[in-house]
C-alpha cells in the first residue's frame, strides 16, 4: 500500500486532472479535504468497473480541482498486490492529450518497425527455402 499527500495549486484557468498511468493497481482512493470537517472520497483501480469510473479512459483519470487559484490538499492511497510502481502526473486536459498523442505516435513507429522486420524475415525465409 502506498500513501501520497498532494498539495496542488492550480495557476491555470483550466480544470486540473490527476493521471495515474503505466500501472494496474487493485484499488485507488483519493481523499480531498473540502473543509475542516468534510472529506470527499473517490475510488478507482481494478476493483471499480470501467463503466463506473469517474472519467472513462484507459488510464486512471480523476478531476482534481476547478478553475481556481486556491490550494487544495489530496491524499492518494494505492493498493497493489504485486508491488507498487506507478507514474503520476497532475495536468490539464490539454497536457494529457498532448502526452497521449506523442505516446501513441511513438508506439506506432515501434510497432511499424517490428512489422517491417517480421515481413523482411518472412521474405528471407521463403526466398532461401
Amino acid at each position: 500500500m502506498l500513501w501520497c499527500k498532494l498539495k496542488l495549486n492550480n495557476d491555470t484557468n483550466e480544470q486540473c486532472y490527476l493521471d495515474l498511468f503505466d500501472a494496474v493497481p487493485d484499488s485507488i482512493a483519493i481523499y480531498e479535504i473540502v473543509s475542516f470537517d468534510s472529506i470527499r472520497t473517490r475510488y478507482g483501480g481494478n476493483a471499480v468497473s470501467f463503466k463506473r469510473r469517474e472519467i472513462q479512459s484507459n488510464n486512471y483519470l480523476f478531476a482534481l480541482c476547478g478553475k481556481t487559484d486556491s490550494t487544495k490538499i489530496f491524499y492518494v492511497r494505492v493498493r497493489h498486490s504485486r508491488g507498487t510502481q506507478l507514474s503520476v502526473s497532475a495536468c490539464t486536459l490539454k497536457g494529457i492529450v498532448e502526452y497521449k498523442t506523442v505516446h501513441a505516435f511513438l508506439h506506432g513507429i515501434y510497432f511499424g518497425v517490428m512489422l517491417l522486420m517480421i515481413l523482411y524475415n518472412l521474405c528471407l525465409y521463403f526466398s532461401l527455402r
